[in-house]
């Protein structure tokens, strides 16, 4: 099933502190390909907060909307499992493990 977002200009800032209704937080760290990388997607009502980057740096978001709370959920879902398609797999890593990459 296909669910559509539409960006939205609501800022980042409006998430912050607030308890989100699905949130999925996905890595991939291969250091022979230099690859290491975060990738965060939570879902508030009917928004969904995009947030990605190399560990260690800032990163970038966007926030979505879909038409309704569970079209905003399927849609996360959708995404976090294409992700997880292209080898990311459920980050379970402490800031030591992000300590120790850097140095290694």
């Amino acid at each position: 099933m296909s669910y559509e977002l539409v960006k939205d200009s609501k800022p980042i800032s409006d998430f912050e502190g607030v308890e989100p209704d699905y949130d999925y937080r996905l890595e991939l760290y291969d250091p022979r390909e230099n690859h290491n990388k975060f990738w965060h997607i939570a879902v508030y009502g009917h928004f969904v907060v995009r947030h990605w980057g190399r560990h260690g740096g800032k990163g970038q978001s966007s926030v979505h909307r879909a038409w309704n709370d569970w079209g905003a959920r399927g849609a996360a879902e959708n995404l976090a499992r294409s992700k997880q398609a292209k080898g990311y797999v459920k980050d379970q890593t402490t800031v030591l493990d992000h300590i120790v990459r850097k140095i290694v």
